[in-house]
């Protein structure tokens, strides 16, 4: 009897793992929804790293390719503009579709133009609504893509410690990407520098995830096993390798402060517009 008991608790275990690594279900459902976002500068100048408002020019091939290993630009020819490429995914905020992504990966940008590809290769033409900084804010941003018809993706609650999450994307152009892991904090507090990408304590509550994040999966979405978006991507922690979300809670206060103040038509930097 003991022995019936112990076999059926391990096969219960065995069970619940197996569903925990399963996202086959959730798959088909989400990523419709998430999109490469690609920003073009108006500059074909290289940059040194992604502070807003400056720019360094480099005149030799060799410092561009030196610049690409630094900040993830592509090298590119001359006459032909930087992009950069980062995941998003659909909301609907206050009754309206946009794109959702992280603001650093638009913010630091002379807006030439935007655009969304989805999974398949379509590719629309966007325009910045508004961007809460990371430095200061809730590293959100928001693209209206009047010509993209996609399910928008629904917020989880909350999340809590050891859940099973995956992050959806498409890093370095592997378009319908999954990496899957656990939360392994659901409320860290840490503070992202505007001067680089180390981070200091004593700042926002983020999520710390043990889910493997690339270069690229900045704004892209971070599901639960019910396919809600428990985070959305803002950076990854170099020393250790953990992925730090920004909740669903404050991913949502900050895209709807950016509906209601912003528009297409007048892009703007939130904060600035309160202060």
């Amino acid at each position: 009897m003991i022995r019936r008991l112990l076999a059926a608790a391990v096969l219960a275990t065995v069970a619940t793992v197996t569903q925990a690594n399963d996202w086959r279900e959730q798959a088909p459902a989400v990523l419709p929804s998430v999109v490469t976002v690609t920003t073009t500068d108006a500059t074909t100048s290289s940059r040194v790293m992604e502070i807003p408002g400056v720019r360094v020019s480099w005149a030799t091939k060799a410092t561009e390719y030196l610049n690409r290993w630094l900040t993830g630009w592509r090298p590119t020819p001359t006459g032909q503009t930087p992009t950069y490429d980062s995941t998003g995914f659909v909301v609907e905020i206050e009754g309206r579709p946009y794109v959702m992504t992280a603001a650093h990966s638009v913010e630091a940008m002379s807006r030439a133009g935007f655009a969304v590809i989805t999974a398949e290769g379509e590719q629309h033409a966007a325009q910045l609504v508004g961007h809460e900084p990371r430095h200061r804010g809730a590293d959100v941003a928001l693209l209206a893509v009047p010509t993209l018809s996609r399910p928008a993706l629904s917020f989880a609650a909350g999340a809590e410690r050891g859940e099973p999450v995956a992050a959806v994307g498409g890093p370095a152009g592997f378009s319908e990407s999954i990496s899957a892991g656990i939360v392994s904090h659901p409320r860290r507090s840490w503070l992202a520098t505007s001067r680089n990408n180390d981070v200091l304590r004593g700042g926002r509550d983020l999520i710390q995830i043990d889910a493997r994040i690339y270069q690229g999966s900045s704004g892209g979405p971070v599901i639960n096993q019910a396919g809600e978006v428990v985070g959305v991507v803002s950076f990854t922690h170099r020393a250790t390798g953990f992925g730090f979300l920004v909740n669903a809670k404050d991913a949502q206060q900050a895209a709807q402060r950016i509906a209601t103040r912003c528009s297409a038509a007048n892009p703007c930097d939130l904060l600035a517009v309160i202060e």
